[in-house]
């Protein structure tokens, strides 16, 4: 019995990619928390707070970079495409949105994300993909 990798298959999660876009993800947050405390928006307890969720991401991203030596999550019915272009968007998102609590929403569902794919569950994986792709889209920095 061959051992696959943990390179992309259709319907295959590369474990090695979603470790890097929710690293992508925890980039992006840590420099929006930085420019929310320093345009004073954030006091110290609040941004404290902010920097562990950054945290619990780069935790999800440190795992699943682990993970990807024993192999790709099989199953979805979303493919690989879908997860970069979803976290790509997430990510890009985060960077321009000057609302703060729009990208705590955003973050929320980025971490969901991660989890799910740490777990190997495809159908919270597919649900939590759409809550990013769903929220990427639609947030914006209106009330």
């Amino acid at each position: 019995m061959t051992k696959k990798s943990a390179r992309s298959v259709a319907g295959d999660l590369d474990l090695e990619t979603a470790a890097q876009r929710l690293s992508d993800c925890a980039d992006a947050f840590n420099a929006t928390i930085k420019e929310a405390i320093a345009a004073g928006q954030l006091d110290r307890e609040a941004a404290f707070q902010h920097l562990a969720r950054e945290q619990m991401l780069r935790s999800l991203a440190n795992q699943l970079h682990f993970d990807a030596a024993l192999g790709v999550v099989a199953g979805l019915t979303a493919t690989q495409a879908d997860l970069d272009a979803a976290l790509d968007a997430a990510t890009t998102k985060i960077r321009s949105l000057q609302r703060f609590s729009a990208v705590l929403t955003l973050v929320a569902d980025v971490l969901a994300l991660g989890a799910a794919i740490s777990a190997r569950q495809p159908a919270v994986i597919v649900a939590a993909l759409n809550c990013v792709r769903n929220d990427a889209d639609k947030l914006s920095d209106k009330a």
